[in-house]
């Protein structure tokens, strides 16, 4: 979950709701999905990226990431639906834990691009985006995608890979598929 109670405080709700269930059931929990032209984070960030050339980060750009590839994420899907007697919480994520500055530096090095890093203040551009929001208007990114950018989104997915047979790609093979 995210550390902060304000984006993670439904999903929790949820669980807790799920889990008095007496029957079977089954729920995976994926962090960053990428991959398909569809998905709002990763493809945008390509496009950005291959466009100008440069891209911004926001203080933190040690921040783990461990997101998990579409195709990925629809086989072990596939794999806890065939198996009717597996119960309970599987955290699914990608092979591989980045942090987000070397994220970065992987998609310009698949663009065959110079690695242009900007670092802007998160806090100036946190309240700067949450202004913006306030006046509706849209910009690529959300405050809430600053504000989470700060923490760190690595699960341990041994149950998954143990019980559901996962066996996620890692994150450069991802990058190169997904351009």
């Amino acid at each position: 979950y995210s550390k902060f109670e304000v984006y993670s405080a439904e999903y929790k709700r949820l669980e807790i709701l799920i889990s008095s269930y007496k029957g079977f059931f089954i729920v995976l929990r994926p962090t960053m999905i990428y991959g398909s032209s569809r998905d709002t984070n990763f493809h945008k960030l390509i496009n950005f990226i291959a466009k100008f050339k440069l891209f911004f980060t926001f203080s933190n750009a040690d921040v783990l990431l461990r997101p998990i590839y579409y195709k990925d994420l629809a086989k072990v899907f596939i794999s806890a639906y065939k198996n009717k007697k597996i119960n309970g919480y599987f955290d699914v994520a990608g092979n591989t834990i980045i942090s987000y500055e070397e994220l970065l530096k992987t998609i310009f090095k698949e663009l065959n691009l110079k690695p242009i890093l900007i670092n802007l203040p998160y806090k100036f551009v946190f309240y700067l985006l949450q202004l913006c929001e306030h006046l509706k208007i849209k910009l690529l990114i959300s405050s809430e995608q600053i504000l989470r950018l700060q923490e760190d989104k690595t699960f341990n997915i041994s149950k998954a890979k143990k019980v559901l047979k996962f066996k996620p790609i890692g994150i450069r093979k991802g990058i190169v598929l997904q351009l």
